[in-house]
């Protein structure tokens, strides 16, 4: 809750939120449920969709075909949990042949001038060179989404709510 979120409620015409539970955020009275409408998810389903060619799409990007591919998309910053993700590809390492390991994409803009640095020292800390690529942000996140194998989130409690890259990544498979 926000302290003006009681405010916001009386001087807003309209509200907008991804869930019923935004509306219970402000207000049960009839008089909010009115202004407030629930549109979920928000994805445009003509862009993101599954890949009639997935191997296609991982040629396009220059990605490698047999590999399995783990998508991180979004800002970079350690509250969306970027750094819990190299820690668990870490993990895998250490149980995996190298060549079992999957290739992590991060791909999005860093928050903050210390989290690459922190990401590159992970990286480095646990010989993970060779098994993450981080990229900037991407227009053509959707062919990412549909080259990916596995779309992977680590927000920390209180960060967002349900990311809308989620439902993208859902849409695209």
């Amino acid at each position: 809750r926000d302290p003006l979120d009681r405010i916001n409620q009386h001087l807003a015409d309209a509200m907008i939120g991804d869930s019923d539970d935004t509306r219970r955020r402000f207000s049960p009275s009839s008089n909010i449920s009115a202004k407030h409408r629930t549109i979920l998810g928000g994805v445009d389903l003509r862009v993101f969709r599954p890949a009639a060619d997935r191997q296609a799409v991982r040629q396009r990007l220059e990605l490698p075909p047999g590999r399995f591919l783990l998508l991180y998309a979004g800002q970079v910053r350690a509250q969306k949990g970027v750094l819990d993700i190299l820690d668990a590809l870490a993990m895998l390492r250490a149980q995996l042949p190298p060549a079992r390991l999957p290739l992590l994409l991060i791909i999005g803009t860093p928050i903050g001038p210390e989290i690459m640095g922190q990401c590159r020292a992970r990286i480095e800390a646990t010989g993970l060179d060779a098994h993450v690529r981080a990229l900037p942000q991407q227009s053509n996140i959707h062919e990412w989404m549909q080259a990916a194998d596995v779309f992977v989130s680590g927000s920390h409690q209180h960060t967002e709510g349900m990311s809308r890259v989620l439902y993208e990544a859902m849409a695209c498979g």
